[in-house]
């Protein structure tokens, strides 16, 4: 259906903006008529989408969840809510998906199965908890809850992004002059000596000749490196016991391993508190959050605690069963247990993870930077000593 930033004169003689949506312009007058207003110009400016491959940015349903958690907070019901969201949002696909869900509760379907047709957008974890807000009334806190998930997922990607630009643009520009160094450099210092008739050394001939190979198939080599990375992503992607080595692999990395395991392990405890909080049995809670931890091996351990708590076993047992968590957890889930409340085990480990996570980036960028210098300088080093220890026998040889 088409929509239409359009201008209107009100009762008072006064020009007003707005953006709607309607069959046709003239369908469009005559609602805007029996609002009272004057109708004066119209202009297309897209058409809805329909369907289940709508898409909007993550910042996009962060700022919805929370307007519309502050709506419904605030006393107003559900479709007024909707109505008023439409009536401010002027961003294409958002005004698609507001419409479809505005429609499918104005038929009586429930707010959770209404996300349910645009899967791309609201993940099984956010139906979930909208599924445990409307069934204890509680819609509007449940939404809240989700906007805060919604904005600490973006947070802590944005310090991570923040912490890594450094390292990254300095590897970038030390692996370009290295490039320089091995395409342009090292084949005019040869030129040189060959029109000296120098004799030049074992290494110094062995980087000749890998500069020559090099500036001569470099695209080649980024085109095979980069051909590997994508093939050996579709293969992981499709092999499941390769994936789940590679998982487990990833957190025992040097340096790396432990922020990936603090990661996914931060985003187990802050999805169930999520759900557990919500009123979502921990059997369906474990059977969602493990998409959200981002790891096979992960997943697969909590496959194994699910089956543990599904037959009636502790969940703290199960999860050190396992040993795949951290005892800390293990504690924290424990203590909830035994308290009666599962949900505040998860809160505890939710805040120490908080400061963890972010002390612990710091840490690992702050020993990455002088590696990655190191690394790069001796680089250099050894590339500068093939140049200059034939030019200093060649100066010798001279004077």
């Amino acid at each position: 259906m088409p929509a239409y930033k359009y201008t209107v004169r009100d009762r008072f003689g006064r020009k007003v903006k707005g953006f709607s949506i309607a069959a046709d312009r003239r369908v469009l007058a005559e609602e805007l008529a029996k609002m009272g207003y004057i109708f004066i110009s119209a202009d297309e400016v897209g058409r809805l989408k329909q369907g289940k491959t709508i898409k909007i940015k993550k910042g996009e349903v962060l700022n919805l969840t929370r307007n519309l958690s502050a709506l419904l907070n605030g006393g107003i019901p559900l479709l007024e809510s909707l109505t008023a969201l439409i009536g401010d949002t002027s961003e294409l696909n958002l005004l698609s998906i507001l419409i479809s869900i505005k429609s499918y509760v104005e038929a009586g379907g429930s707010f959770r199965d209404a996300l349910v047709l645009h899967p791309k957008v609201f993940s099984e974890l956010y139906r979930a908890v909208v599924a445990g807000g409307e069934a204890t009334g509680r819609l509007g806190a449940a939404l809240e809850q989700m906007s805060d998930y919604l904005e600490w997922e973006q947070d802590l990607q944005s310090r991570v992004q923040g912490l890594a630009i450094y390292p990254i643009i300095l590897s970038v520009i030390m692996l370009l002059a290295l490039g320089v160094i091995v395409i342009v450099v090292l084949p005019k210092f040869e030129a040189l000596f060959s029109d000296f008739g120098a004799e030049l050394p074992l290494i110094t001939q062995l980087a000749m000749s890998m500069s020559k190979i090099v500036a001569k198939t470099w695209v080649y080599i980024l085109g095979a490196i980069i051909s590997a990375v994508i093939v050996l992503k579709l293969i992981i992607k499709r092999n499941y016991r390769l994936a789940l080595f590679f998982d487990k692999y990833k957190l025992k990395l040097p340096i790396f391993g432990d922020v990936i395991y603090k990661l996914c392990v931060s985003h187990f405890a802050r999805s169930t508190y999520l759900c557990l909080f919500n009123g979502i049995p921990i059997v369906t809670t474990l059977d969602m959050v493990r998409q959200t931890v981002g790891n096979k091996y992960l997943e697969a351990a909590l496959d194994m605690v699910k089956k543990s708590v599904f037959t009636g076993g502790e969940l703290s047992m199960a999860l050190s069963g396992t040993n795949a968590f951290p005892s800390f957890m293990v504690r924290m889930v424990h203590v909830g247990e035994s308290a009666g409340n599962l949900a505040d085990g998860f809160s505890k480990t939710c805040k120490f993870y908080d400061k963890e996570i972010p002390r612990l980036i710091g840490a690992v960028f702050s020993i990455l930077e002088p590696l990655i210098i190191v690394f790069l300088g001796v680089a250099v080093m050894g590339l500068a000593f093939v140049v200059f220890l034939p030019l200093t026998q060649l100066l010798q040889k001279v004077g």
